[in-house]
């Protein structure tokens, strides 16, 4: 993605009369989550290579505890039960964020060139200020980003992620916080369970008592988790940061935050928030099914 250079992806714009423009036009989707029902996915191959090695490696971590403990006790298959609870939530969360529009902005047809307005010189234009892209042709608020893989411009966009294939935008942000959030809980939590399990052994050599299949599950589960586990860590953490400054990691690479006239204040930092969370902080937070936020008003820059 060259993703650095929209707004609300409920917008609207007409063709001149009444007839609101159909937003998605590129081959390069398969639709998008709208009234009725149709779902965004990238056609990316790498991105969906990308989804399918997490599903691998989600079904990894539940057959390779199985062939550890073999369910051999009842605390053996309550934590087999925690732990594909946890890698439940983090697939039904991927899935979210995967087939979610992450804000992409309604262009306008090839035939209705749009004004050339530079970044640093937004104009205002029906209320909004606004910059355009050549490339997916629409005007765009100040903080949307145009993405090379996905060909559209994304509003408040993080980054485009290979492992979701998508960008995590104004609309999936929660739940690629909440996808981050499970599979950092599912890889510490195994973690402590091969601890635990070596912890429990006699001595080292009865770790190879099941074979080098057992052998391999544990170190490879150890290892797995670990990795995952400090990587999805860090990235929970630094969204959280993002949507309580209400930054991103572009503005972050842009210097942004420079410009702003004071950093957030705690209050501003809840609000942010419960604005991407839907509401206070409840359990709504950490179930993927929950509605995000309400539907925006629509807006006309055209």
């Amino acid at each position: 993605s060259d993703g650095h250079d929209g707004c609300d992806p409920t917008m609207s714009h007409y063709d001149g009369g009444s007839n609101p423009v159909n937003p998605i036009s590129s081959l390069k989707y398969l639709g998008h989550m709208d009234s009725k029902g149709r779902i965004w996915l990238v056609v990316d191959p790498c991105g969906l290579v990308g989804a399918m090695m997490v599903y691998l490696l989600m079904l990894a971590a539940s057959i390779g505890y199985l062939q550890v403990t073999e369910l051999s006790t009842r605390w053996d298959i309550f934590t087999w039960v925690i732990l594909n609870t946890l890698l439940i939530m983090a697939g039904w969360a991927h899935v979210k964020t995967m087939i979610t529009d992450p804000g992409a902005i309604p262009t306008m047809p090839r035939e209705l060139p749009v004004d050339v307005i530079d970044r640093r010189e937004p104009r205002l234009r029906n209320g909004e200020y606004v910059t355009s892209c050549q490339r997916c042709n629409c005007y765009r608020p100040t903080r949307a980003h145009h993405c090379g893989t996905c060909q559209r411009c994304i509003l408040n966009m993080d980054h485009h992620c290979p492992w979701v294939n998508n960008c995590v935008g104004k609309m999936n942000q929660r739940h690629f916080v909440q996808f981050t959030f499970y599979i950092c809980m599912s890889s510490l939590f195994t973690v402590v369970l091969m601890i635990s399990h070596l912890r429990s052994q006699d001595d080292m050599s009865s770790v190879f008592d099941g074979g080098i299949a057992s052998l391999l599950a544990v170190f490879g589960l150890f290892m797995e988790g670990t990795i995952f586990g400090l990587f999805t860590l860090i990235m929970t953490f630094d969204q959280l940061y993002s949507i309580a400054n209400d930054t991103s990691m572009i503005d972050r690479w842009q210097n942004r935050a420079a410009h702003d006239p004071k950093p957030a204040t705690w209050k501003d930092s809840l609000v942010s928030l419960e604005a991407t969370f839907g509401g206070p902080f409840s359990w709504k937070w950490f179930w993927p099914g929950a509605e995000a936020r309400r539907r925006h008003r629509l807006y006309e820059l055209v």
